[in-house]
């Protein structure tokens, strides 16, 4: 079984991790939010915007492994470029219990077997 990365679009990320992951790179994208907002300073808000579109960048990926979690194309995270749409599909990633067993992108993160029926 393959180690999953952090970095890497590679593999399947769990429910519960993912959510976790969004919500703690969401925490310095929104404190940056907030010091951009309240400064005009360049290196300020260069710096902001590094740190914000860097924490984007890691939540795409993580959205990625997600989508290989439940088996579909990584490429489906465009759908939160789709205001409203981005919110339903969002739900749908976060409450959609992933595939059984390896998909073609990996194995289960939980260790769950298919079951063969008889």
């Amino acid at each position: 079984m393959e180690k999953e990365t952090f970095f890497s679009i590679s593999g399947r990320l769990r429910r519960k991790d993912y959510l976790i992951r969004a919500v703690l790179l969401s925490i310095p994208s929104a404190i940056m939010n907030v010091a951009s907002e309240n400064s005009q300073d360049e290196g300020v808000l260069m710096f902001a915007g590094l740190i914000m579109i860097t924490c984007g960048v890691l939540v795409a990926i993580q959205a990625v492994k997600r989508l290989h979690d439940i088996n579909m194309s990584g490429w489906y995270w465009l759908i939160f470029f789709i205001p409203l749409v981005n919110l339903i599909f969002g739900l749908y990633m976060i409450f959609k219990d992933g595939t059984v067993g390896a998909n073609q992108y990996g194995e289960d993160p939980k260790g769950r077997q298919n079951e063969v029926l008889r």
